[in-house]
């Protein structure tokens, strides 16, 4: 009887997991032969959910989902932001690469003036400059590299011999760059 009304009633249940939730009940106490302490008509639920329980699992929701946007905001600025300081480290690796391939063609310094350096090549001996005009590094007329600010050279010498180091220092990218070259001076520029 008791299951008989449980079917009969299968429309003011709800979900169909309830439903069978409480057949199943019904079943094992059909099965088991006991008494049950509650009738079976108060067991099943038929209003489903109610509203203070949609409103808390939205809420709920809503919390969890605006924690992950927030996350996933933080992890893509910090994305982007690490993009750039990649592509401002590699501007500025480019830059000194360019710059110490220009600086080791020098074999003999020939001239020193004030943003220009005129010097012979290793190999062949040809006469060559290294010029810094604006924020433009020139070798010859060919640009060694653009984008660079506050680019000084220096000579030093550790005696009164032709040998000497070319040291340079320039900003690139933001950051400081600088590289050295063991050069010969010539004569007339040995005493500058």
């Amino acid at each position: 009887m008791n299951c008989f009304v449980l079917i009969k009633n299968r429309n003011s249940i709800g979900t169909r997991s309830n439903f069978f939730r409480q057949l199943m009940y019904a079943m094992k106490w059909l099965h088991a032969g006991t008494t049950m302490k509650k009738p079976l008509e108060t067991v099943i639920r038929s209003n489903g959910l109610t509203l203070i329980e949609l409103v808390v699992a939205m809420v709920a929701s809503s919390l969890v989902v605006s924690l992950v946007l927030a996350s996933f905001v933080n992890i893509n600025k910090g994305f982007h932001f690490q993009m750039a300081k990649v592509t401002q480290i590699q501007n500025m690796v480019v830059a000194k690469k360019r710059i110490d391939k220009a600086v080791s063609e020098m074999a003999m310094i020939t001239s020193v003036h004030f943003r220009q350096i005129d010097y012979a090549t290793g190999i062949s001996g040809r006469p060559r400059s290294l010029r810094f005009a604006g924020d433009t590094l020139y070798q010859d007329s060919s640009v060694v590299v653009n984008g660079i600010s506050d680019f000084s050279w220096r000579l030093e010498r550790p005696d009164t011999s032709s040998r000497a180091v070319f040291v340079w220092e320039a900003v690139a990218a933001g950051s400081w760059i600088g590289g050295a070259a063991e050069v010969i001076v010539e004569d007339s520029e040995r005493g500058k």
